[in-house]
């Protein structure tokens, strides 16, 4: 993938943040991130939706940060309109992910390299050599919004393994339910009873 999308598609993998608020992310909202007042410690502060304010933290691993700066600094910096490098010299509203037009990159621009990205990757996992007696299935179609299914379906299981008591598993979803930013945890019981009905299933086809 490209830089920026690369990048993009590191922090909904690893923040299960909507792709709007990562598209959103500015410049001032990584800093804010970084106050010391907040106690934690997170890649960014973005708008949840529905909201005005940046106050919704995501996580990112140290590698994916790395990358960040390095896009401000190289493909980014190429795009602004005063080729800046650093994101000491950004304005607190500038957006990070900028498009062609040196405007904040819109969900309909990163979805055309998405598709891009999907079909070449679709492609690869097909024609990709095998074993002769493998079976060949297809990648299936995803959307960028599946990858925020995919990171919320990780962590519930992760979840399970690790909180046997059910206080301390009720008190981790609580956690995940603020980190992804849902008004409601009815959303999150929906990934929890699915996951006990395949692992039921899985345990009935195995014995």
């Amino acid at each position: 993938a490209p830089a920026r999308e690369a990048v993009i598609l590191r922090i909904l993998l690893e923040s299960g943040a909507r792709v709007s608020e990562v598209l959103g992310l500015t410049a001032g909202g990584l800093r804010r991130a970084h106050n010391p007042k907040i106690g934690i410690d997170v890649t960014a502060l973005v708008r949840n939706k529905g909201e005005h304010t940046m106050r919704k933290p995501i996580c990112c691993s140290a590698d994916t940060r790395e990358q960040l700066h390095r896009y401000i600094a190289r493909e980014r910096s190429q795009l602004d309109t005063q080729a800046r490098t650093k994101l000491e010299q950004l304005g607190d509203d500038d957006p990070i992910f900028l498009s062609r037009r040196k405007k904040q990159l819109e969900y309909s621009g990163f979805c055309i390299v998405f598709k891009r990205l999907l079909a070449r990757a679709q492609h690869h996992f097909v024609t990709a050599p095998q074993r002769p007696d493998a079976v060949r299935i297809a990648l299936p179609s995803i959307t960028p919004h599946t990858i925020r299914h995919l990171h919320t379906t990780f962590r519930v299981k992760k979840v399970r393994e690790l909180f046997s008591s059910p206080a301390e598993r009720e008190r981790a979803l609580e956690a995940l339910v603020d980190d992804l930013g849902w008004r409601s945890a009815e959303m999150l019981k929906t990934y929890d009873h699915a996951m006990t009905r395949a692992e039921l299933k899985e345990l009935m086809a195995s014995s």
